[in-house]
């Protein structure tokens, strides 16, 4: 396949993936949440958000496990119908991006809860943790821990 030929591959799954996840956003956020369902259905098995998530995208992961399994280009009947592969490729996809941004805010969520912490037998030595603890303190003496590399630019400014 030729460059060209793959970019239009490209910007129809981004095009697709836009309106999917708006549609469904419309379907599914509850109370203006995106993620409520995921939320609902975390606290009904007793889980977190993101494994909730997780277990729902499973069965969109053995879909596309199926189509690879079975496919066999000698075999005409082996082959998925591009509506089918169009499905499971986008659902897979989906579930993935809902799935950062479900990680995203936990890790928002825990950098909103700042605790502090006292250090018993150690005089006046206080320890503050943020919730991803990317800046911890020692006697007033700071020490750095970075930040996870993969998170948006955006969200790296606002941990500090």
């Amino acid at each position: 396949m030729i460059p060209k030929e793959f970019n239009v591959i490209v910007e129809a799954r981004i095009e697709k993936i836009r309106n999917i996840l708006q549609k469904k956003a419309a379907e599914y956020a509850t109370g203006g949440d995106r993620f409520h369902n995921f939320k609902v259905a975390a606290g009904a098995d007793t889980t977190t958000v993101p494994r909730a998530l997780w277990g729902m995208f499973l069965k969109h992961y053995v879909s596309v496990k199926d189509i690879v399994d079975r496919f066999n280009p000698d075999k005409f009947d082996s082959l998925p119908s591009l509506a089918l592969l169009d499905e499971k490729i986008g659902d897979s996809i989906n579930y993935l991006i809902l799935l950062e941004g479900i990680i995203i805010e936990e890790i928002n969520n825990m950098n909103d809860k700042k605790t502090t912490m006292c250090i018993g037998g150690i005089s006046n030595a206080n320890i503050a943790i943020s919730g991803c603890a990317t800046d911890v303190t020692a006697n007033n003496m700071p020490i750095n821990i970075p930040t996870p590399g993969w998170l948006p630019k955006s969200l790296e400014d606002n941990n500090e």
